[in-house]
């Protein structure tokens, strides 16, 4: 590009420039922070959903944060579990630094809010120092000029209040995209300060310590050092053996950080999909992301109708995506070009597809297209846009430098206003489960999986009637779907008609035959409908297919104590603790089946060890509590009742329990106040009616 204004030269010329540069950037941090607060204010008042509940709610790992190995949730690693954090320490660390500032009541999301937007908002200040001291380096300087900050400003901007960002920002655990993406810029960052300041040893190891906490955070962060390598031949140095001869110590440091995924790759637990989730194989995979990368491409241009997650078929014929394979193909070959001519658009293209290569390219996940997967990609795809207008603008405007920047500064205000709007009204969706896939239904109305995560919302809100009806809508949009008919199953179940509950579960297993919670609900339903042998074989079908899985055993176990076969309970009980022999629930329940065997003192040792594992576990702590009060051992079962009030303190029985020990160690005031506290909880509670009476008795008063 050619410019009609002149870069200053001289020294004080230099130093006035410098100064205003200095300016500009506060006030640019200002707007891009303004901006930020602004479109996701909204976000404040979203829920928990989906992965958030075992990443965050139930995740203990994050409530402490010493030991380091627990608040980066090491023990994690094996066996797999927590699926969001698993392997990822730095994002652990994360949350357990949230929880312990803003988020120690779990069911108040606004802390882990605030720290999403936080790290969103030093995501848009780094993006804007990237793009800033990137246009001004020696090689892009005769183009840029004073330009530089303004189209660095619009670039961060726009970027910021860009509505496809909203699922990482207000889907709390996606958190994990976010804080990847602010480590990797602030490693680009790092690096840029290395190459301009005379302490660059000290920016090039603070590159590599935030290139290291990212690795640790997501493996996206592995395009990084590709990228930097990139920055430094394309923008800096001037060619690729230029670029390695001069700093070849900082780009092997960044590249050993891949020390950490590959390790963890080869050494943690092999993933293993759960029964019933079919996986497409490699080829299928590769092949359905052209039109995943075609969507993502749709969104970052015209972010309107976003759904919380896309259910694209998966592709099993190459012949099938050849208009989309040649659209990708020719931005890849594109990139490879621009990158052999030495063009700085390489490193925009590159930019592009490589972090998203870990999700998007022969690995199967889950899902085959996520929008989260774009916070990094969307960056150079606005970066390429507002240079583009930047120089169109030049040409039109080539008389009059007053109107260029004020069409400029129109045209960027007003898209940053249009996609602030539109990312503080997605981030409504987010305020509650039905509202989040009712937006998808606005969206895709004829899509039967939504109507049925609708109606999965309305039936755990108890909303049963409505529930059912969103069920049916949902299996003539989709029949070969299992899920609505399993969760039509659980609703007519909960409302009582337990026999046309069973034939939904049926119908369920008859499309999804490997799916072990379906056969866990007919198992259960059938054995509540005294069909025991029926119902037992479908819980021994269900353990078959999560084999590995301690809680199917325990359900097993279970079915066999409701129908008095307690030695096959106890058999499974044994089974589930083979799988995890740290399970706390099991060592309670194989409890209480040898109490039931009259095999007491075993029972106690069993309830100790499911206390050494789990403190908190509340049923394990009313267990040996009643084994104390039957030995006799009254003031020691004392402590264990004030741990389980505290944190079931609405319980009738352990109300009960507790006052029953209190009465007898002579306390008989408290004990009153405890049989009173059961009664307020289930004025039925006879055992409560009882207690009470004689403790009135006691101190003689037999009024109630």
């Amino acid at each position: 590009m050619s410019l009609s204004s002149r870069h200053p030269q001289d020294g004080a010329d230099q130093s006035a420039y410098s100064a205003q540069m200095g300016g500009r950037a506060w006030l640019g941090a200002l707007l891009i922070a303004a901006g930020a607060i602004a479109a996701y204010w909204t976000s404040l008042d979203g829920q928990f959903f989906l992965d958030d509940y075992g990443s965050i709610v139930n995740n203990p790992h994050i409530r402490n944060l010493w030991p380091p190995s627990e608040a980066m949730s090491l023990p994690l690693w094996w066996p797999r579990s927590y699926e969001t954090v698993y392997g990822r320490p730095i994002l652990s660390l994360s949350l357990a630094l949230n929880y312990a500032l803003l988020g120690r009541q779990p069911q108040q999301p606004w802390g882990y809010h605030v720290g999403n937007l936080g790290i969103h908002i030093c995501s848009g200040l780094l993006l804007f120092g990237v793009v800033r001291r990137t246009l001004q380096l020696p090689r892009l300087r005769e183009d840029f000029h004073n330009r530089a900050p303004w189209i660095a400003l619009a670039v961060a901007l726009i970027w910021t209040v860009h509505p496809l960002n909203t699922e990482c920002i207000t889907y709390i655990v996606q958190r994990a995209e976010s804080l990847m993406g602010m480590l990797f810029l602030l490693t680009m960052y790092c690096f840029l300060r290395g190459t301009q300041s005379r302490q660059g040893t000290l920016w090039y190891v603070l590159a590599v310590v935030t290139c290291l906490l990212g690795m640790g955070t997501k493996e996206g962060m592995v395009a990084l050092p590709v990228i930097v390598f990139l920055l430094d031949w394309l923008y800096v140095a001037g060619s690729a053996r230029a670029a390695w001869k001069a700093r070849w110590k900082v780009h092997a440091a960044l590249m050993a950080c891949w020390l950490y995924p590959i390790g963890f790759f080869l050494y943690s637990e092999p993933f293993v999909p759960d029964p019933g989730d079919v996986y497409p194989t490699p080829w299928e995979y590769a092949l359905t992301q052209f039109r995943s990368i075609l969507l993502y491409l749709r969104y970052s241009l015209f972010p309107t109708g976003l759904l919380f997650t896309y259910q694209m078929p998966t592709v099993a014929a190459w012949t099938d995506v050849i208009p989309e394979a040649l659209v990708v193909l020719t931005l890849i070959g594109g990139t490879v070009w621009a990158l052999a001519r030495g063009h700085w658009s390489a490193l925009l293209g590159a930019w592009f597809f490589l972090p998203l290569l870990p999700s998007s390219s022969i690995l199967p996940t889950a899902d085959n297209a996520s929008l989260h997967r774009m916070y990094l990609s969307l960056m150079p795809i606005i970066v390429l846009i507002v240079i583009a207008m930047d120089h169109i603008l030049l040409r039109i405007c080539a008389r009059s430098e007053r109107a260029r920047k004020v069409a400029a500064v129109g045209l960027t205000l007003v898209v940053v206003v249009v996609l602030g709007y539109l990312t503080s009204q997605r981030n409504c969706d987010y305020r509650s489960d039905a509202a989040l896939w009712c937006a998808n239904i606005r969206v895709e109305p004829n899509n039967g999986l939504w109507h049925n995560n609708l109606g999965r919302t309305l039936l755990n809100e108890g909303r049963l009637d409505e529930a059912i009806a969103r069920f049916q809508s949902a299996i003539p949009l989709d029949p070969e779907l299992a899920a609505p008919y399993a969760y039509l199953g659980s609703a007519l179940r909960q409302q009582g008609n337990r026999s046309a509950a069973v034939g939904r579960f049926q119908d369920a297993v008859h499309r999804n035959p490997t799916n072990p919670e379906i056969h866990k609900l007919l198992g259960i339903t059938l054995m509540e409908l005294g069909r025991r042998d029926e119902g037992i074989q479908a819980l021994l079908k269900m353990t078959e297919l999560e084999p590995n899985k301690p809680e199917t055993c325990l359900q097993l176990a279970q079915a066999y104590v409701a129908i008095g076969r307690l030695i096959d309970a106890e058999a499974a009980c044994r089974a589930a603790l083979r799988r995890n022999d740290r399970h706390a629930g099991a060592h309670n329940h194989l409890g209480v089946i040898l109490a039931q065997l009259g095999r007491s003192a075993e029972a106690e040792q069993e309830y100790r060890v499911a206390l050494q594992l789990d403190p908190e576990h509340v049923e394990a702590l009313n267990n040996l509590g009643l084994r104390l009060i039957r030995l006799g051992r009254y003031q020691e079962a004392v402590p264990l009742y004030e741990s389980a009030l505290l944190r079931a303190g609405k319980s009738p029985d352990l109300h009960n329990n507790f006052g029953y020990a209190l009465l007898q160690l002579g306390r008989t005031t408290d004990a009153i106040e405890h049989f009173q506290r059961a009664l307020q909880a289930d004025p039925t509670h006879q055992l409560a009616l009882e207690n009470l009476r004689i403790a009135r008795a006691r101190v003689g008063n037999t009024s109630r």
